[in-house]
Order: C-alpha cells, then structure tokens, then sequence
C-alpha cells in the first residue's frame, strides 16, 4: 500500500486568471521545474487545470496565449526528434 500511495499524484495547485475581460478559451502552458508541461485553455472562470506539484508546489512558470502555444509546439518538436533518433 506504501507504494501505491507514493505514485499517486496530488492535484494541489491551481491557478485563477483575472481580468477585465473574457478570458475562456485563452491558451496557457505550465511548466515546472521537474519539465512536466501543462497545456490547455482558460475555463469561463479563468481557472486553469488542477496540477500535480508535490516535488515543485512553490516555482512553476505559467506562460500565456502566443508564447504557450510557441512553448508547446517546441516541446512537441524536441519529443518527436528524440523518438526519430532512437528509432
């Protein structure tokens, strides 16, 4: 049961966007230090996703809109080379 416990994630971290606009739909990339990515869109509340971030719960950088979406699709470049090359 130990073991079972330790691999089990703890969604303890989430973060509310605020402005005077609307913001759902609006892209956002987390990133923690550990270099997990958390992509998505702002819900009608400006809630982002819940995260696990036990190993990192106080530093973790939130990018938004143009540079979320460049951070995603560079990281989805960097995956697929390393999959061609151990191929």
């Amino acid at each position: 049961m130990p073991d079972q416990q330790k691999n089990e994630a703890i969604y303890d971290q989430q973060v509310h966007a605020a402005a005077c606009v609307r913001l759902d739909g609006y892209p956002y990339l987390i990133e923690t230090p550990d270099g997990q990515m958390h992509a998505g869109r702002l819900d009608a509340y400006g809630q982002l996703s819940r995260i696990d971030a036990r190993e990192s719960s106080d530093d973790y950088t939130v990018y938004w809109g143009d540079k979320a979406r460049a951070r995603d699709d560079m990281a989805r470049v960097e995956y697929h080379m390393e999959q061609a090359t151990e191929s």
